[in-house]
């Protein structure tokens, strides 16, 4: 078994298909059960060819 595991799923997909319910506590797959997840969002990395500062933008504008 891994020590440690990096995923992008959220919690549920990562511990009880990734990791496995058998290899996570009781406790642990009640909270997963209980646990209700919002919309998910989109974030988009960019590099452009561009002042941004000088167009008026700043981080939080894109």
């Amino acid at each position: 078994m891994a020590i440690r595991v990096i995923s992008n799923a959220n919690p549920s997909k990562t511990y009880l298909n990734l990791v496995g319910s058998e290899n996570i506590s009781k406790k642990l797959i009640d909270k997963l059960a209980k646990t209700c997840y919002s919309v998910a969002s989109l974030i988009l990395l960019m590099t452009v060819d561009l002042d941004v500062k000088a167009a008026g933008m700043d981080s939080g504008n894109i």
